[in-house]
């Protein structure tokens, strides 16, 4: 299975790539949650060998404040942006771990160490309250489970920002709207692995 999945991985030809160019991909601005998910369930079709070794991360702390670099968003040299949390798509193979992230500066996909380091830096340099955490959650799990009515992004029934062409994600039936679930940073609730930098680099590397 880890075989076939590296065989298509490494093929560049439209018909086997893993994922598609950036340009390629479903993409609305302000809505990463979703824009990984069109993602995942893309890969869950076209690929669902490979779906095993996939998880959504989603990054945030508890004040949904969370520093992050190389962000096509930043409008300085060093693309810092303060998002209140973020979402990115990882991707194991035999070898390596890869980082699909529509919103960063860095190649599509991006090496796990590269990501890291551009993005994330060392805690050490900024204060205890920005300190980012990691909510890793298995990418079968994330197709099933996401529900989102964008509640989020409307204020005074007016959009904060565009919503995406497609309709509203409903992973969980029973749910219209549990985004808030996958951003909490609390480890007693919600789906998936809460990690600080430290452990989260240290799983994946």
């Amino acid at each position: 299975q880890a075989y076939n999945c590296l065989i298509h991985f490494y093929k560049r030809n439209a018909m086997t790539d893993l994922i598609p160019t950036p340009a390629d991909c479903l993409y609305a601005a302000c809505y990463c949650e979703e824009n990984v998910y069109k993602l995942i369930e893309k890969l869950s079709k076209e690929h669902p060998e490979c779906l095993a070794s996939t998880w959504a991360v989603f990054i945030s702390n508890s004040g949904r404040c969370v520093p992050l670099w190389s962000q096509k968003a930043g409008r300085d040299e060093d693309g810092l942006v303060v998002w209140d949390y973020h979402v990115i798509l990882l991707h194991r193979t035999d070898s390596q771990t890869l980082v699909y992230d529509l919103d960063t500066r860095l190649p599509f996909p991006a090496q796990f160490s590269l990501y890291c380091e551009s993005t994330f830096g060392s805690e050490e340099q900024i204060q205890p309250n920005f300190h980012r955490m990691f909510r890793v959650v298995p990418g079968t799990e994330y197709l099933s489970s996401l529900s989102t009515d964008r509640r989020h992004m409307r204020k005074e029934q007016e959009w904060l920002q565009t919503p995406p062409s497609w309709p509203c994600i409903r992973g969980m039936e029973q749910e219209e709207h549990n985004l808030d679930k996958f951003i909490s940073m609390d480890d007693e609730a919600g789906l998936g692995t809460v990690l600080n930098l430290k452990t989260f680099i240290e799983k994946f590397s």
